[in-house]
């Protein structure tokens, strides 16, 4: 709902065109058994998102374009490198940088 009412309230105050450039959750991931990566949470989050992305549009809000952050799993810096942000996860504790689709 914060993302519609966001796009909403932006679009009546500048009436410009909206590129969400990122929009994604961090979150520490465990490579469980068989190389999975159980991140529902992710999924749900992104699911959420683009259901009022889709509602904002609908409302008339001119939004050109939207940017998930990231596609390649990424760390953050800031939380130390414990935060993940991909749709696809990297082990960065091997040395071929293997990636497994999350």
């Amino acid at each position: 709902m914060g993302l519609r009412l966001t796009l909403r309230k932006v679009c009546e105050r500048y009436n410009l065109s909206i590129l969400i450039t990122e929009n994604g959750v961090g979150a520490p991931d465990i490579l469980e058994e068989n190389e999975i990566i159980n991140d529902d949470y992710r999924i749900d989050y992104v699911k959420k998102h683009l259901e009022q992305l889709k509602l904002a549009i609908n409302d008339g809000v001119d939004v050109i374009g939207y940017c998930p952050w990231s596609v390649i799993d990424v760390v953050s810096t800031h939380q130390g490198y414990s935060q993940r942000y991909g749709f696809i996860y990297v082990n960065r504790n091997e040395s071929n940088l293997k990636d497994l689709e999350e």
